[in-house]
């Protein structure tokens, strides 16, 4: 699904923007507007998406973290998948590909017995 957001850039700078979410991103923002609408929090257009646990804005330190954090997951997602393809590869370089080493036995049949 798409979103409309309004980012305040600081210094009276205010981005709009029209984005697309994942699946999961998406979910992830329905469920949080559930629960502030729970917890009678304001859901408004003007209310921000990223906020702290009662609502306010987040902080810049706060968003800087977050975003560290989101990059270092990537960073280490990344990285496995590297390795993964890498032993992969690794592994049917050794053994062949698949059925490379299957041998069919002749069939014999009670008569050739």
């Amino acid at each position: 699904g798409a979103v409309a957001v309004r980012c305040d850039r600081g210094r009276g700078r205010v981005a709009e923007r029209v984005t697309s979410l994942s699946f999961a991103a998406r979910q992830a923002v329905i469920d949080e507007v559930a629960r502030r609408r729970r917890e009678g929090m304001d859901v408004g257009p003007e209310a921000p998406l990223i906020a702290t646990g009662d609502g306010r804005p987040a902080t810049r330190d706060a968003v800087t973290s977050a975003r560290q954090r989101a990059n270092d997951l990537i960073r280490a997602g990344n990285r496995l998948n590297v390795d993964l393809c890498r032993t992969t590869g690794e592994f049917f370089r050794t053994w062949g590909m698949p059925g490379e080493r299957f041998m069919q036995r002749a069939a014999t049949s009670e008569t050739e017995q």
